[in-house]
């Protein structure tokens, strides 16, 4: 520095007390350049970003349908345990039913049967003397003198 400036004040007489740069860039080609890869940075962060998070909402998604399958077939096997349970149950319901009266369970489930087979708005020609709509022409089976009942 001193040597410039013993130059310069001989040349010119001027003496020199700060140098600085007043503005610092790039050619535009070079800055565009510079951007342009700056960009495709971001753009390859970004892209790789959205594959990882893709690829676990897929893990995610799996999983999850993974263990609805599970609780779903449990949940049937228990349904087709309880549904075989109450099965048997109404048997033995039945059963005792139709040893403490047959006649009347006769009737009941006669009953029963209609019960499901007419709902509202249906409209049915059957023949009466067939069962179970004898029961409607009939009346309920009586006792005869032998403890049977009357046809």
């Amino acid at each position: 520095r001193q040597q410039i400036d013993q130059q310069l004040l001989a040349t010119y007489g001027v003496r020199v007390l700060q140098v600085g740069v007043e503005r610092l860039t790039l050619p535009s080609v070079t800055l565009n350049a510079t951007v342009d890869r700056m960009r495709a940075e971001r753009e390859t962060i970004a892209t790789e970003r959205t594959a990882v998070g893709k690829r676990e909402a897929a893990q995610i998604r799996s999983a999850a349908e993974r263990d609805a399958r599970i609780v779903e077939a449990d949940a049937t096997v228990k349904a087709a345990d309880i549904e075989a349970q109450s099965r048997v149950e109404a048997a033995q319901i039945y059963g005792r039913a139709y040893a403490g009266s047959p006649q009347l369970y006769n009737l009941l489930r006669s009953l029963d049967t209609l019960g499901t087979i007419v709902t509202p708005g249906t409209r049915l020609i059957l023949r009466t003397d067939a069962v179970p709509f004898r029961v409607l022409v009939d009346g309920p089976p009586t006792l005869d003198a032998k403890g049977g009942t009357q046809p």
